[in-house]
Protein backbone atom coordinates (compact mmCIF):
# COMPACT_ATOMS: atom_id res chain seq x y z
CA UNK A 1 0.00 0.00 0.00
CA UNK A 2 1.39 3.20 -1.14
CA UNK A 3 0.26 6.24 0.49
CA UNK A 4 1.43 9.91 -0.35
CA UNK A 5 4.32 11.20 1.76
CA UNK A 6 1.96 14.46 2.89
CA UNK A 7 -0.37 11.58 4.33
CA UNK A 8 2.63 9.83 6.03
CA UNK A 9 3.52 13.22 7.65
CA UNK A 10 -0.04 13.44 9.17
CA UNK A 11 0.02 10.03 10.19
CA UNK A 12 3.56 10.29 11.77
CA UNK A 13 2.12 13.90 13.38
CA UNK A 14 -0.49 12.22 15.17
CA UNK A 15 1.19 9.07 16.48
CA UNK A 16 3.92 11.84 17.83
CA UNK A 17 0.35 13.22 20.22
CA UNK A 18 -0.76 10.33 20.67
CA UNK A 19 -3.96 10.08 19.00
CA UNK A 20 -2.96 7.47 16.54
CA UNK A 21 -6.32 5.22 16.55
CA UNK A 22 -5.10 1.26 16.05
CA UNK A 23 -5.91 1.57 11.80
CA UNK A 24 -3.32 4.01 11.85
CA UNK A 25 -0.54 2.61 13.73
CA UNK A 26 -0.92 -0.47 11.63
CA UNK A 27 -0.92 1.95 8.43
CA UNK A 28 2.33 3.88 9.64
CA UNK A 29 3.98 0.33 10.62
CA UNK A 30 3.84 -0.80 7.38
CA UNK A 31 5.25 2.32 5.73
CA UNK A 32 8.07 2.29 8.38
CA UNK A 33 8.53 -1.41 7.52
CA UNK A 34 8.57 -1.27 3.91
CA UNK A 35 9.69 2.13 2.72
CA UNK A 36 13.29 3.37 3.96
CA UNK A 37 12.58 7.06 2.93
CA UNK A 38 9.55 6.61 5.32
CA UNK A 39 11.46 4.95 8.15
CA UNK A 40 14.15 7.63 7.38
CA UNK A 41 11.39 10.98 7.96
CA UNK A 42 9.69 8.44 10.78
CA UNK A 43 12.94 8.30 12.48
CA UNK A 44 13.80 12.33 12.25
CA UNK A 45 10.51 13.21 13.21
CA UNK A 46 10.96 10.88 16.29
CA UNK A 47 14.11 12.65 17.64
CA UNK A 48 12.56 15.76 16.86
CA UNK A 49 9.91 15.45 19.20
CA UNK A 50 12.12 14.07 21.83
CA UNK A 51 14.06 16.92 21.42
CA UNK A 52 11.30 19.50 22.07
CA UNK A 53 9.93 17.55 25.44
CA UNK A 54 13.30 17.89 26.75
CA UNK A 55 13.47 21.39 26.06
CA UNK A 56 9.61 21.72 27.62
CA UNK A 57 10.77 19.18 30.67
CA UNK A 58 8.34 16.28 29.47
CA UNK A 59 8.97 12.47 28.75
CA UNK A 60 8.62 11.76 25.56
CA UNK A 61 6.33 8.78 25.38
CA UNK A 62 5.32 6.86 22.17
CA UNK A 63 2.93 4.11 21.18
CA UNK A 64 4.45 0.66 20.48
CA UNK A 65 4.45 -0.06 17.14
CA UNK A 66 4.56 -3.69 15.85
CA UNK A 67 7.88 -4.67 14.17
CA UNK A 68 9.55 -1.43 15.03
CA UNK A 69 11.61 -1.11 18.23
CA UNK A 70 10.99 1.84 20.15
CA UNK A 71 12.16 4.91 18.07
CA UNK A 72 13.76 7.09 20.96
CA UNK A 73 15.76 4.15 22.32
CA UNK A 74 19.13 4.15 20.67
CA UNK A 75 20.33 0.62 19.07
CA UNK A 76 22.60 -1.67 21.19
CA UNK A 77 26.27 -1.47 19.50
CA UNK A 78 27.21 -4.87 17.82
CA UNK A 79 30.99 -5.94 19.67
CA UNK A 80 32.34 -8.95 17.86
CA UNK A 81 33.23 -11.85 20.00
CA UNK A 82 36.59 -11.79 19.35
CA UNK A 83 37.23 -8.78 20.49
CA UNK A 84 34.92 -9.15 23.45
CA UNK A 85 37.63 -12.32 23.99
CA UNK A 86 40.87 -10.03 23.73
CA UNK A 87 39.51 -7.30 26.26
CA UNK A 88 38.93 -10.22 28.48
CA UNK A 89 42.47 -10.96 28.03
CA UNK A 90 43.90 -7.55 28.39
CA UNK A 91 41.93 -7.00 31.27
CA UNK A 92 43.28 -10.46 32.21
CA UNK A 93 46.93 -9.78 31.71
CA UNK A 94 46.58 -6.52 33.21
CA UNK A 95 44.94 -7.76 36.83
CA UNK A 96 47.89 -10.53 36.62
CA UNK A 97 50.72 -7.45 36.20
CA UNK A 98 48.86 -5.87 39.12
CA UNK A 99 49.02 -8.84 41.77
CA UNK A 100 52.93 -9.13 40.79
CA UNK A 101 53.50 -6.10 41.27
CA UNK A 102 52.00 -5.62 44.47
CA UNK A 103 53.38 -9.07 45.99
CA UNK A 104 56.89 -7.30 44.56
CA UNK A 105 56.68 -4.65 46.61
CA UNK A 106 55.13 -6.13 49.62
CA UNK A 107 58.33 -8.19 49.68
CA UNK A 108 60.76 -4.79 49.01
CA UNK A 109 59.24 -3.27 52.20
CA UNK A 110 58.00 -6.03 54.37
CA UNK A 111 60.36 -5.98 57.69
CA UNK A 112 59.83 -9.57 58.19
CA UNK A 113 62.54 -10.22 55.75
CA UNK A 114 65.87 -11.34 57.01
CA UNK A 115 68.07 -9.97 54.13
CA UNK A 116 66.31 -6.20 55.32
CA UNK A 117 69.45 -5.71 57.50
CA UNK A 118 72.74 -3.93 56.28
CA UNK A 119 75.43 -6.28 55.74
CA UNK A 120 77.66 -6.62 58.38
CA UNK A 121 81.01 -8.13 57.06
CA UNK A 122 83.03 -7.21 54.03
CA UNK A 123 82.68 -8.55 50.90
CA UNK A 124 85.91 -9.11 49.14
CA UNK A 125 86.77 -7.39 46.07
CA UNK A 126 89.12 -8.73 43.08
CA UNK A 127 92.46 -7.09 43.47
CA UNK A 128 93.49 -5.13 40.07
CA UNK A 129 95.75 -6.01 37.42
CA UNK A 130 99.16 -4.97 39.35
CA UNK A 131 100.78 -3.79 35.72
CA UNK A 132 97.68 -0.55 35.65
CA UNK A 133 99.81 2.08 36.98
CA UNK A 134 102.34 1.16 35.17
CA UNK A 135 100.69 2.17 32.20
CA UNK A 136 97.37 3.93 32.67
CA UNK A 137 98.34 7.83 33.03
CA UNK A 138 94.36 8.83 34.51
CA UNK A 139 93.80 10.84 31.68
CA UNK A 140 90.27 10.09 30.65
CA UNK A 141 88.06 11.55 27.56
CA UNK A 142 84.42 11.47 26.81
CA UNK A 143 84.42 11.69 23.10
CA UNK A 144 81.84 11.58 20.42
CA UNK A 145 82.09 8.12 18.16
CA UNK A 146 80.90 8.22 14.20
CA UNK A 147 77.39 7.16 14.74
CA UNK A 148 76.80 10.00 17.22
CA UNK A 149 76.91 7.98 20.96
CA UNK A 150 79.63 9.31 23.33
CA UNK A 151 82.80 7.41 23.88
CA UNK A 152 84.99 7.04 27.02
CA UNK A 153 88.61 7.54 26.03
CA UNK A 154 91.28 6.54 28.60
CA UNK A 155 94.94 7.69 27.78
CA UNK A 156 97.98 5.08 28.36
CA UNK A 157 101.73 5.47 28.27
CA UNK A 158 103.19 3.52 25.50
Amino acid sequence: MKISRKKFEELVSVYLDNEATPGEKRLLSKCVLRDREMARIFHRECKIHAAACKIYGRLPRLAPLRGIPDPLVPPEKYLDPSAKAEWASVAMLSAAAIALFIYGMSAIFSNTWNGSEPAKREIPTPAAHPDIPKYFTGEIKIDAAPDGSAVGILAYRR
